[in-house]
């Protein structure tokens, strides 16, 4: 073989090796692009699931009176100036120290990028072992002790130091003479004559576990969704102007907020109510703003929000995967098929991005009277 030869044949094995390279090249891009939107996929699916979990448990264990309680009530989220320019101040949707609790408190647009805040307030919202326990105060007449019902089943039973309320089966909160919660103890099960039992012997009491450990400031729990980018580790496949959905529970404690990020990349979070204003279980008009509920009676309007709202859509604008520069987003995404919630239309970077919105139709399962 000549040199001119073996020149001829090493140009032809370099172009064949530069075209495997460069397949090679392209399909690790899809494939890393493929990953990360097969990895939105999961960790979106698990975000949707706890906030389906969370609107369909708001106003569980929730009390609809406290005027057994001298003011101030209750403590709620303590007031955090440092949240601006990221949603508003926590403490404001607070009803405490004396209103009765809200199963849903809101800011319409007023997150960031405008984007709403909702708030939910019910025993659940916790999600700890104590939070999913309830029995029955009752008086047992074959030993003539007021007793807290047993299952038999060390996932719903109480123990000790379980943090519990008491209501009334018209769901006022009861208390003793010096407390509204109170810390379980085992004997509660032979003799709970030293918890707030109801007046006559034909009557019980609702025992709902709230915190496993930790001394209450509210008779509930709370959980706070909102947009906000952190001040570091934001993702690096997210588009720059895009945040984090978070989900954020009220600390029994101290009344700080317990930040979990729960969704990445996302650029909107929307919601609009489904009400029922006459009573006739359906829903007559969808409204974009839950603090246009009038009170209608001088207590709040924690009443009406349990009596008018039938269904809650929640609206998520997102994008799947990182930044493709092959790819171009053509049009427009409606945020909602219920209510006026608006459109997104990328521009700029934003067209190398592989925009969804997630659309939730949810029914509060614990609203109705």
């Amino acid at each position: 073989m000549t040199l001119v030869e073996i020149l001829v044949s090493l140009v032809v094995l370099l172009i064949v090796i530069g075209g495997a390279g460069a397949a090679y090249l392209k399909l690790l891009k899809g494939f890393k692009t493929q990953s990360k939107v097969s990895e939105s996929y999961t960790e979106n699916l698990a975000a949707r699931e706890l906030l389906r979990y969370d609107i369909e448990m708001a106003g569980y264990g929730l009390p609809y009176d406290l005027t057994n309680l001298s003011s101030p009530k209750y403590n709620e989220a303590v007031s955090n100036g440092a949240v601006s320019p990221d949603p508003p101040d926590p403490a404001s949707f607070n009803d405490a120290p004396d209103n009765i609790p809200r199963p849903f408190a809101f800011s319409d647009n007023q997150g960031q990028n405008s984007s709403d805040v909702l708030v939910i307030k019910s025993q659940a919202a916790g999600i700890n072992k104590t939070s999913r326990k309830w029995s029955i105060l009752y008086y047992d007449s074959a030993t003539s002790q007021w007793k807290i019902k047993k299952w038999n089943n060390t996932e719903q039973d109480f123990g000790n130091p379980d943090r519990f309320i008491i209501l009334d089966t018209s769901r006022a909160l009861q208390k003793t003479s010096t407390n509204w919660y109170f810390t379980f103890l085992a004997a509660y099960y032979s003799d709970a004559s030293a918890l707030a039992i109801p007046g006559t012997t034909a009557n019980l009491n609702l025992v709902y576990g709230v915190d496993p450990d930790t001394n209450l400031r509210m008779p509930f729990n709370r959980v706070d969704y909102y947009l906000k980018k952190p001040d570091s580790n934001f993702p690096s496949r997210c588009y720059e102007n895009s945040y984090i959905l978070y989900r954020s529970t009220i600390n029994q404690g101290d009344g700080a907020r317990n930040e979990e990020p729960l969704m990445d990349c996302v650029m909107d979070f929307q919601v609009a109510f489904g009400l029922d204003t006459d009573g006739d279980r359906n829903m007559e008009p969808w409204i974009t703003d839950l603090n246009t509920i009038a009170d209608t009676n001088g207590n709040g309007t924690a009443d009406e929000i349990r009596n008018q709202v039938r269904q809650v859509s929640v609206s998520i604008l997102f994008h799947e995967g990182r930044k493709d520069d092959t790819f171009q987003f053509s049009g427009s995404l409606n945020l909602s098929d219920v209510a006026a919630l608006g459109s997104f239309t990328p521009t700029g970077d934003a067209v190398h991005y592989r925009w969804k919105v997630l659309q939730l139709a949810i029914k509060p399962m614990n609203l109705m009277e």
